[in-house]
């Protein structure tokens, strides 16, 4: 079978790979489902992802894992198909040893982040899969000089009418979701993200730049960098371009609109001082909902585009999420990936808005890569001329996995909590109408929906 297309060898080249001596990965990053380790000289621009699962709550279930990467492998395939042709590769499904996969765990314990480790490699299948590594680019690019590869995970860019209704009705009718839920990241952090997804997905290129800079100020998950594949620490990165947050913001959002063209203005930070200290973040502060077309062809419009498949609000949702276990229809937990492509059917209408939900989730936890060097020679990849430099560059977007079920009951949980942490900042005098308790103290089972709130 033909590997992917960004394979240009064969499957067992790379599965000869996977099982060489796993002491060469090193560890790349991690999200809540998966490690992702790289290899040094990495001539073949790959990288391994590895499942994890919880060492109390979870067990290695090899039927379940299977059927996850199974699931993940034909829902990257489908959506590739209908928003990403031009920025999303399919990964390789392989396999490497138990007994390698157990070693290099036990290794990796003592370099992963302490908060993380309670969740471990999932072994027990010997099934790992194979991703373009999105932080390098093509050996056909000549660079000069270093790689840089910046991640950033865009999060909502938009909101449906319903949503927003429902928010207003909490007096959150000014905010978008993610800053929200900052009312619950500041109680466990002490700070607030100066980042508004609205920003990023605007069609205005200041807004977009605002995006890029904010994120570099506060990071928080949603921003990482990468200098020639390896992680950069964030206190390092503002150093990375002699502290020209200003400039890099410029050029992340040139990449993101889809800009190839033959010159750009030189950027202007006549008095601006990037390493400034930023004033906090006001908690009033009102998100801009205003938005402008933006090239059919970016890749932010392709990502706002999955994420607009959600058809009704939030509540609708739950409402069919509920009947689906009446039906019986809830045993599979990614049961959405075959029904996104089957032919309507009569539970069809059930379902729908189900599916459809948890298919814009998948874009809402994208992440996108703008990675870009100085070159020469920009073989397979377009180019931008910046500041007098011409630079290679490539956009891609990973973390296309789908969302099991059970990611509703999850949000919804997530909402009562964004709820009551804006309480705690704002208005601790609502009651709920089913207990009469302050909304703070409740604990009934309430939505995102104004039906339980006085």
């Amino acid at each position: 079978m033909a590997g992917p297309s960004w394979i240009s060898e064969s499957d067992n080249d790379y599965r000869l790979i996977m099982m060489s001596d796993h002491s060469r990965y090193y560890y790349k990053g991690e999200g809540n489902a998966n490690i992702i380790l790289g290899l040094p000289d990495n001539d073949d621009r790959v990288i391994m992802r590895v499942l994890k699962y919880d060492i109390v709550q979870d067990s290695e279930d090899h039927m379940k894992k299977s059927l996850m990467l199974n699931a993940q492998m034909e829902f990257c395939r489908m959506i590739r198909q209908m928003y990403f042709a031009d920025y999303a590769d399919v990964p390789l499904l392989t396999s490497m040893p138990v007994k390698d996969l157990r070693e290099l765990d036990n290794r990796l314990i003592s370099i992963r982040p302490h908060d993380r480790i309670h969740k471990r490699l999932w072994s027990a299948g010997g099934m790992v899969t194979v991703y373009a590594d999105y932080t390098l680019l093509p050996r056909t690019v000549v660079n000069v000089g270093p790689v840089y590869c910046v991640e950033i995970k865009p999060k909502q860019g938009w909101l449906i009418d319903a949503d927003r209704v429902a928010m207003s009705n909490f007096g959150l009718g000014s905010k978008c979701a993610f800053c929200s839920q900052q009312f619950t990241k500041v109680l466990k952090t002490r700070e607030f993200s100066r980042y508004c997804p609205l920003d990023l997905f605007s069609g205005c290129r200041l807004r977009i730049e605002h995006a890029v800079k904010s994120l570099l100020q506060t990071p928080q998950n949603n921003l990482k960098m990468f200098m020639d594949g390896v992680p950069v620490d964030w206190s390092d990165c503002t150093t990375l371009f002699g502290g020209r947050a200003s400039w890099l913001a410029r050029f992340v959002a040139a990449a993101l609109l889809g800009d190839c063209i033959e010159d750009l203005p030189v950027p202007l930070d006549v008095d601006e001082d990037d390493s400034q200290e930023h004033p906090a973040y006001p908690k009033n502060r009102v998100c801009n909902f205003n938005t402008k077309p933006m090239p059919s062809t970016c890749v932010l419009q392709s990502i706002l585009a999955m994420q607009k498949a959600q058809t009704c609000g939030f509540s609708k949702v739950c409402e069919k999420y509920k009947r689906l276990a009446k039906c019986g229809l809830d045993a599979d937990l990614f049961g959405h990936v075959s029904r996104l492509q089957s032919p309507p059917d009569h539970y069809k209408r059930i379902t729908e808005p189900v599916d459809n939900y948890l298919m814009a989730v998948t874009a809402r936890d994208c992440s996108v890569f703008v990675t870009f060097c100085q070159t020469i020679d920009a073989d397979g990849c377009a180019t931008i001329k910046f500041d007098g430099c011409r630079y290679a560059v490539r956009v891609k977007v990973g973390d296309l996995d789908p969302k099991p079920l059970t990611t509703i009951d999850k949000h919804r949980q997530r909402n009562i909590e964004i709820m009551k942490s804006c309480y705690s900042f704002f208005d601790r005098s609502i009651k709920c109408k089913k207990c009469m308790l302050p909304i703070l103290d409740c604990s009934c089972d309430n939505m995102f929906t104004p039906v339980n709130i006085i």
